[in-house]
């Protein structure tokens, strides 16, 4: 799949990339938002991990929230029945929605806890 990855990522070692991904929605609250939606044969995790690094790495968060919304729609694009592809979108579009409106504090957290890693050698692999 034909995905944008944050700069810095390929210098991430397995472990940092688990303490920094949590799928689609809040950590510890990823169960209320789907990640798979079945009918339409799309996952949307990748994207959601993507965008958890993208704002690990300290990324800009408009930039790191533009590269989600492509995610999403590439995602739409290689996986999605095409009948279903609207819906499909509609969907990438109210996640794009979501993290670009109330997407702010989750911004904040992964930065501190960047900062805090950044004592434990965060910023040597970014």
């Amino acid at each position: 799949m034909n995905l944008i990855y944050p700069d810095g990522y390929k210098k991430l070692t397995p472990e940092q990339i688990a303490r920094n991904c949590n799928g689609c929605g809040t950590r510890g609250w990823g169960w209320i938002v789907p990640q798979k939606f079945w009918l339409l044969g799309i996952n949307f995790r990748p994207a959601c991990n993507l965008h958890d690094l993208s704002y690990a790495l300290r990324i800009p968060k408009t930039q790191s929230d533009s590269d989600f919304l492509s995610n999403l729609q590439t995602i739409v694009d290689e996986e999605c029945v095409w009948l279903l592809k609207p819906i499909g979108y509609y969907f990438a579009f109210m996640f794009y929605l979501a993290v670009k409106n109330g997407g702010a504090g989750a911004y904040q957290r992964a930065a501190l806890i960047a900062k805090i890693d950044s004592e434990n050698s965060f910023n040597n692999w970014c």
